[in-house]
């Protein structure tokens, strides 16, 4: 779709300005999306803000800054349509240091795991010391993807598990959402990874008579968790790549079908062993009630020997590699 005006967001920046906010509004932290009477459509209550004006007569217009700039997506924020009215008619109070102090803060709350924004140079992820440097895998949109510790704590986890003690033992799986697994499960060897990195393909069906809220995902590996890294997606010539749009909360509008692609990480533990591996994948809907899905997955003599084979090819070609084995059931 063209643009009317040179200044105006794209479509794709509006989608990915909202995705990357969680379809929630920046300020008052309420949803911006939700259920239609036409099963087909969605409710949108949320606007793709300039940050920087976009006309002269616009809140904290730049004449300084080109129309390219304008439209860049650094100078949006994804507001509900009343919050959005509030900051451009009270200028003096939401600054341009305040709005993009307000964005910068809201993305960062939207995934689980912290610091947000970390120092380049060396840092711990875990108990081991790493070099993070511009562009490198471990730095995703502003985002420190390390794998959960005492200092990085895993709220997805952690709220799953006081969930399920806080029903003594009655767990608290909702039946009306329901998760569907692709037949295959993708095992990663990474020249840099000592423990246990896995990609799952799956689908989560709400079929609440309201919209649900996904709130994070987590995998239960024999007696090992495998925690949230990054959602990716798979080309039609079979290829990956990391998506890095889609991001938690994920609204699930009623009788709705969202398919996911999840890379889980634990960096320490070295879970892919000879014998049967008893999984369940696990979501989190809203704050009360968990969704979950068991699986095993086979491990013999002849997928060791494939594992070790891809390690050494990791190793060799310093780039990670994906083995990709049937579900047993």
């Amino acid at each position: 779709m063209v643009k009317s005006d040179p200044n105006d967001f794209s479509t794709t920046t509006k989608d990915i300005l909202a995705k990357r906010a969680g379809q929630v509004c920046s300020k008052c932290k309420r949803h911006t999306s939700g259920g239609n009477a036409i099963p087909t459509k969605a409710t949108i209550v949320g606007d793709a803000a300039h940050i920087e004006g976009a006309q002269p007569t616009s809140a904290r217009y730049n004449s300084k800054m080109t129309s390219e700039e304008r439209s860049d997506i650094k100078n949006g924020i994804w507001l509900c349509k009343s919050c959005h009215k509030e900051i451009d008619d009270d200028p003096i109070k939401y600054t341009l240091e305040t709005l993009k102090k307000m964005k910068k803060d809201h993305e960062g709350s939207i995934l689980n795991l912290e610091p947000l924004n970390p120092s380049l140079g060396s840092t711990n992820l875990g108990n081991n010391k790493v070099e993070i440097k511009e562009g490198d895998s471990y730095i995703i949109n502003n985002i420190y993807m390390a794998t959960p510790s005492p200092q990085i704590p895993d709220t997805i986890v952690t709220g799953g598990e006081e969930i399920e003690a806080e029903k003594s033992g009655n767990v608290p799986f909702d039946d009306k959402v329901s998760i569907t697994l692709s037949p295959f499960m993708g095992i990663v060897k990474s020249p840099e990874l000592p423990g246990t990195r896995i990609q799952l393909e799956f689908a989560v069906t709400n079929n609440h008579g309201q919209p649900a809220v996904i709130k994070g995902s987590y995998v239960r590996l024999n007696n090992g968790i495998v925690h949230f890294k990054k959602f990716f997606k798979i080309n039609p010539n079979s290829s990956r790549e990391p998506d890095y749009t889609t991001r938690f909360p994920i609204i699930l509008n009623t009788a709705d079908s969202t398919r996911l692609t999840i890379e889980f990480e634990n960096f320490e533990l070295s879970l892919i062993e000879k014998g049967e591996l008893v999984g369940e994948l696990f979501v989190l809907v809203g704050n009360e009630k968990i969704a979950s899905k068991k699986f095993i997955y086979e491990v013999n003599d002849a997928m060791i020997n494939t594992l070790e084979y891809f390690q050494s090819l990791a190793l060799s070609k310093n780039s990670p590699f994906v083995f990709d084995a049937m579900i047993k059931s």
